[in-house]
């Protein structure tokens, strides 16, 4: 429920981008930014050149924290699985020095 949820509110924020207010597309980016939908970094994209030129450093960074995200979401991930690994065999280690004192 919640991922249908999620969905009809992406659709929403990036049917938002098309909006003459500039406001309302500044909003919708934040919107999906912090919904963290990656499938909506084209359509952000697209609206560059309905922004002032002012904006656009500022679009670079919206863009920018997208991928940052992205990689931070897989190298937490990466982190978490190593330490696992490491918490493994030290859990392994003990277990053979358990052993071989019987």
């Amino acid at each position: 429920m919640e991922e249908v949820i999620k969905n009809k509110t992406v659709k929403i924020l990036t049917d938002l981008l098309r909006s003459w207010e500039e406001h309302d597309r500044r909003a919708a980016i934040d919107g999906l930014l912090t919904l963290k939908s990656q499938s909506s970094v084209g359509a952000i994209e697209s609206t560059r050149p309905s922004f002032a030129t002012q904006y656009h450093s500022w679009l670079d960074r919206k863009v920018k924290s997208f991928s940052s995200a992205a990689k931070n979401g897989a190298g937490g991930v990466q982190k978490d699985v190593d330490n696992l690994r490491e918490l493994i065999k030290k859990l392994e280690s003990k277990v053979e020095a358990l052993e071989s004192a019987k």
